[in-house]
């Protein structure tokens, strides 16, 4: 298995993220009214891909345990206290 850095990730699900979000708003821009299209609902469906993205993917390399909640992230697993390498 190959040892990801939580970083990187995090900067995809955050690319992941700010897509929907451009595509959502697109869609509201273009609407008439207070109507949701389908720009709206799949920009919506890409910001939850990404949510789950980063949850999935922002682990500790070496033991699993999840950083999505640390802001920011840390250097060291606050759990097995090893080093991520860059």
């Amino acid at each position: 298995m190959k040892k990801r850095n939580p970083e990187k990730e995090s900067i995809v699900s955050w690319i992941i993220m700010g897509t929907g979000a451009l595509l959502a708003v697109i869609g509201a821009l273009i609407t008439n009214g207070y109507k949701v299209n389908l720009l709206v609902w799949s920009g919506l469906f890409v910001i939850i891909v990404g949510i789950l993205y980063h949850l999935a993917m922002v682990r500790c390399p070496f033991c699993g345990h999840s950083l999505a909640g640390y802001r920011p992230l840390p250097k060291t697993c606050p759990k097995c206290d090893k080093k991520f390498e860059d």
